[in-house]
């Protein structure tokens, strides 16, 4: 049922695993699930894993690191913040880094020393 003066609530959703979606697409705007990587032992290594990955998926969905709108960055460990600043702030060209959440987070997996989710505009054809 649409309600009175509703805009339309298309949604596109890609790659579910059953449980979620590794991406949604709503008015242009990219939504990527959590990005874990197990490359590496460090968070930096990891950190730089992730990116690269995220990178990728931004381009599968019409995307790029420039239009990135917003990240959330999970640490399980806070004493790796500034660790994890030297590879994100490497990433981006000046000008360009979005707004940003980091909090401390229990991960699926000690192994785990990042994840990041990404939200992301998508570039005009």
């Amino acid at each position: 049922m649409e309600r009175k003066g509703e805009r339309n609530m298309k949604l596109e959703r890609y790659n579910s695993n059953g449980r979620f979606h590794e991406a949604v697409i709503h008015n242009g705007v990219l939504y990527l699930s959590g990005q874990i990587s197990d490359k590496g032992e460090t968070v930096s290594e990891q950190a730089l894993s992730c990116l690269e990955i995220l990178e990728g998926k931004l381009e599968k969905y019409g995307s790029d690191k420039k239009h990135i709108i917003s990240a959330s960055v999970y640490l399980p460990d806070m004493g790796t913040f500034d660790e994890f600043n030297g590879v994100w702030d490497n990433w981006f060209e000046e000008g360009t880094q979005p707004v940003r959440t980091c909090v401390g987070a229990a991960l699926s997996d000690t192994k785990f020393k990042v994840e990041i989710t990404l939200i992301a505009a998508v570039k005009e054809a």
